[in-house]
């Protein structure tokens, strides 16, 4: 009797954690993150790194079932990155992450006391495909503010995108440990780089149409001067 009893109740566990909201931890406790520097001397030295404390934004995105973004699963960063709110696969987790002190490393805004973060949409125990956008801070502090200055003409940033995560098994923070989304090795993600941006202005009718008059009077003065 007693030993129906502990099957129906870690039975009883298994179901809960199942239908419970999946855990992962969303940081990165290694220098992992930088800007416009070769990825190979990330852990080396600070030049080049995200430096100060909430000087960079980062948002966590999931797949259950994509392994690319529109087709690819590597790293991009600056204006024409690919990135993955154009690809109606991922669903955005609803965590956001900040720069740290220490430069290259960012710590989730909401995490759990236990470290992790909720991954909103997917259950315990489930297995999906992880992406990180980062962007420096004063382009907004969330994934709209970021598309929103990434079409503003005149607008000067950094932006980047990892590359696909390996198929990751989120945690309910009991019997199924919480996975890392960072990490040395695959599946966890790797490190990767922000580029800058600048979105040109566009010229205004009465600039263009100064312009072409004076390419037609260039014209003209050639013309009668032959």
């Amino acid at each position: 009797m007693k030993k129906n009893l502990t099957i129906i109740a870690l039975a009883c566990l298994v179901t809960a954690s199942v239908q419970a909201q999946g855990l992962v931890v969303f940081s990165s406790s290694t220098q992992n993150i930088s800007t416009n520097n070769s990825l190979s001397q990330l852990g080396a030295t600070a030049v080049g790194k995200t430096l100060g404390a909430g000087n960079y934004n980062y948002a966590l995105f999931y797949s259950v079932a994509a392994t690319t973004v529109n087709g690819s699963a590597t790293a991009s960063s600056g204006l024409a990155g690919n990135y993955v709110w154009t690809d109606s696969n991922w669903t955005f987790a609803g965590d956001y992450a900040a720069s740290s002190a220490t430069a290259g490393r960012f710590v989730a805004l909401s995490a759990n006391s236990d470290g992790s973060s909720t991954v909103s949409g997917l259950g315990a125990g489930a297995g999906a495909q992880f992406v990180v956008v980062g962007w420096n801070s004063a382009l907004g502090s969330t994934i709209s503010a970021l598309q929103t200055a990434l079409a503003t003409q005149g607008t000067f940033g950094f932006v980047g995108e990892s590359a696909v995560s390996g198929q990751l098994i989120a945690g309910n923070g009991a019997l199924i440990p919480n996975p890392n989304t960072f990490g040395g090795t695959a599946p966890q993600l790797q490190a990767f780089q922000l580029g800058s941006f600048l979105v040109a202005p566009t010229p205004e009718p009465g600039t263009m149409a100064l312009a072409a008059l004076g390419g037609a009077s260039l014209l003209l003065f050639r013309r009668r001067n032959k």
